[in-house]
């Protein structure tokens, strides 16, 4: 089984994340901040909107660390602008979801990272 983290303050937005993954037979793994992670004994992806800075740097900072600490892709859901204009890989995530997301968009995209085994290229070290 698959397992995902999902990160996100949003109540109702975590639940059909988490709703959708679950029926797609991933195990689901909740969280509403970023920090202290729940504990997680193995990981496939995080599925994340919470960030706890609004810069860009901090961004790609939190999703490397998350990279080295579970060594899974970030997919990053956000209703910034800044972050989708950014894109995947200035931030240092595998992809970047644009809120309102389209909730089949949004499975194919986590699968098309899990499936490609994708962590961000580069992720792993700090410039």
């Amino acid at each position: 089984m698959r397992i995902a983290l999902v990160l996100e303050d949003d109540y109702a937005t975590r639940r059909a994340i988490a709703e959708l993954l679950l029926r797609d037979g991933y195990g689901v793994c909740e969280g509403f901040q970023a920090e202290p992670i729940p504990f997680v004994p193995a990981l496939d992806v995080i599925v994340t909107d919470v960030v706890m800075r609004p810069e860009i740097e901090a961004v790609r900072l939190w999703a490397r660390s998350m990279t080295e600490r579970f060594g899974v892709p970030v997919v990053l859901v956000t209703g910034r602008s800044e972050f989708v204009s950014a894109g995947p890989s200035e931030l240092g995530v595998a992809d970047v979801v644009a809120k309102p997301f389209d909730i089949t968009d949004l499975l194919r995209r986590v699968r098309r990272v899990v499936d490609s085994g994708q962590v961000v290229p580069g992720a792993l070290t700090w410039n």
